[in-house]
């Protein structure tokens, strides 16, 4: 994972750093809210809008996401998913301070660089190597 030290920052990182905090944090709870108000889940069933999806007519379920988003995204379908979650893959240009247990792909956007090639290739592969009767949930933002 890329981390870049606070006390290593330019005066320019400096000052966008709080507001960089302010909208990660922003983003996060939106994004949460706006989520649960169309998503749920009540013992195995689990509801996307008007949808209802029996959880357990799966051998597992699968969290894939990509965007700027898709960490907070993919931390709420955890959440609401709880011991259905199986596993998970997140690309996003940023790393926000949230727990997933999704494995996490920082790349590079708007230009694709080495680690957005390393995203489409470990996507692919989760897919490739998924049980056929796995629900894959594909969160883009």
């Amino acid at each position: 994972m890329e981390v870049e030290e606070r006390g290593s920052m330019s005066k320019k990182n400096a000052f966008r750093f709080p507001i960089d905090f302010f909208l990660d944090a922003f983003c996060e709870v939106e994004i949460g809210s706006l989520i649960r108000k169309s998503v749920s889940r009540s013992g195995a069933t689990l509801r996307v809008f008007d949808k209802i999806i029996d959880l357990d007519n799966f051998d597992g379920v699968v969290i894939i996401g990509f965007g700027k988003a898709s960490i907070p995204m993919g931390a709420v379908f955890e959440e609401i998913l709880g011991e259905f979650f199986s596993r998970g893959l997140l690309v996003s240009n940023r790393m926000h301070r949230l727990k997933v247990k999704s494995d996490l792909i920082k790349a590079g956007r708007p230009l694709p660089d080495t680690n957005s090639f390393l995203a489409g290739r470990k996507i692919a592969d989760l897919l490739a190597d998924l049980i056929p009767n796995t629900l894959i949930l594909f969160l883009i933002s």
